[in-house]
């Protein structure tokens, strides 16, 4: 969450491409739990008076990490930067102090561990072939792995909330409670998603469409070559092990997007009831001085405000 983000995109260059899975897929989830649980769960007065301050926080988070995504050239570090601005999306939806932000923020921490996790591992299967990250020295990869080509893009476009697919049934509820919340907000919060599209589009274009462009393995140094320098050169095809890897998520993506019901039924009840008692909180109680006032007094007191 900005402006506590700077480690994620260092850690995330840093990681093996496992390392990296795991900290999109699990361990960013830890802190928004912990949002929902404690903030939310056991500090709900708290956490209505600093709606603003998080709020904001949330969309420059969204800004932010969307611009910088679409500023990077390493392609690792791009999606590193997609997960600042999903995150504010997440906290933003948690904030907004009704059950249908709420759902869509715990969809969405479902969704952004698929999408993320699988353009992680795709990120990683590129690397493997070409010892390189750099966008701008690989392009044309659709006629030379069609596969990986089908998983970068079913995953992109779920990562850029596409209809039909896991991002839009998170990022459009979050946005609507937004909305209803503070309208501000939530237009503000609504060009994350078109700056995401941007991103991630130009990403996809560059590395599958377009002139085959590859690094050359035996030199070392990344140089870019024409198609004929490398027609010797064997490039392993998407294996079994990788496909078995990511089909799951892909699976997911898409039917997480087509059907949510089953999802949105296993977490609904515990969100009822945190959102149940932060509304009582929230229209039963008022701290006025020190004081905390219930039933008449605070609507007496609600009155005089």
């Amino acid at each position: 969450m900005f402006p506590f983000h700077t480690w994620l995109p260092l850690a995330h260059v840093e990681a093996p491409t496992a390392g990296s899975i795991l900290l999109a897929g699990v361990l960013l989830k830890v802190g928004t739990y912990g949002l929902i649980r404690f903030n939310l769960g056991m500090t709900p007065l708290a956490s209505a008076s600093l709606f603003g301050l998080m709020a904001t926080l949330s969309v420059v988070g969204i800004i932010y990490g969307a611009l910088a995504a679409l500023a990077q050239t390493d392609v690792k570090r791009l999606v590193a930067y997609s997960s600042v601005s999903h995150m504010g999306f997440i906290v933003l939806g948690i904030f907004a102090l009704n059950s249908t932000a709420l759902d869509g923020a715990a969809v969405q921490m479902l969704n952004h561990g698929l999408t993320t996790g699988a353009l992680f591992a795709c990120v990683g299967m590129i690397y493997e072939r070409y010892h390189t990250r750099d966008i701008n020295k690989i392009g044309g990869l659709w006629n030379r792995l069609p596969i990986l080509a089908l998983f970068l893009i079913l995953a992109a476009m779920g990562s850029a909330a596409v209809p039909g697919l896991n991002g839009f049934v998170g990022e459009f509820p979050i946005l609507v409670g937004t909305f209803a919340t503070s309208r501000r907000t939530g237009v503000l919060a609504a060009t994350g998603m078109i700056l995401g599209a941007c991103y991630l589009l130009w990403m996809v274009r560059k590395i599958l469409f377009g002139p085959l462009l590859e690094p050359v393995p035996e030199a070392g140094h990344g140089e870019a070559i024409s198609v004929s320098a490398l027609r010797h050169t064997v490039i392993p095809p998407v294996g079994v092990h990788e496909i078995a890897g990511l089909a799951p998520l892909l699976f997911l993506i898409v039917v997480i997007g087509v059907y949510p019901r089953p999802f949105l039924d296993q977490m609904q009840p515990t969100l009822a009831s945190i959102d149940k008692n932060t509304q009582a909180a929230r229209a039963g109680e008022i701290t006025t001085g020190g004081a905390i006032l219930t039933g008449n007094e605070a609507s007496a007191a609600r009155r005089a405000d």
